[in-house]
């Protein structure tokens, strides 16, 4: 039903599944079992509505903004990975020139 790509939820998913289980029920239980379903369902809608809506807000909050933090640690370290990879590599480079010199001054002075 969510998806993690768009950062959306698809509700047209959920609800293929919610008839799909009304129909199921439907044939294998009747109308009395669907009736007492409906019933427990506004039930357990109106309970949850008054006493979870403020938890669950602070919840999703919560998990939102643990969210962006881990996105920003993991740009955060990505840079530093860049970072310390061009150090490396100006300082392998960096080597290899004082090794060439070095490797010049022992040809002009017929050492080798």
């Amino acid at each position: 039903s969510f998806s993690f790509d768009e950062s959306a939820f698809d509700s047209s998913i959920l609800k293929g599944h919610i008839v799909g289980l009304r129909s199921a029920l439907l044939e294998h239980e009747g109308p009395d079992r669907m009736s007492e379903l409906q019933k427990a369902a506004a039930m357990l809608k109106s309970r949850s509505s008054i006493s979870l809506s403020r938890e669950s807000k602070a919840k999703v909050k919560a998990v939102q903004e643990q969210g962006k933090t881990v996105e920003r640690y993991a740009k955060e370290g990505s840079s530093q990975t860049n970072i310390m990879l061009f150090i490396l590599v100006v300082a392998v480079a960096a080597l290899g020139c004082l090794f060439l010199n070095r490797m010049r001054y022992y040809e002009k002075k017929h050492y080798i």
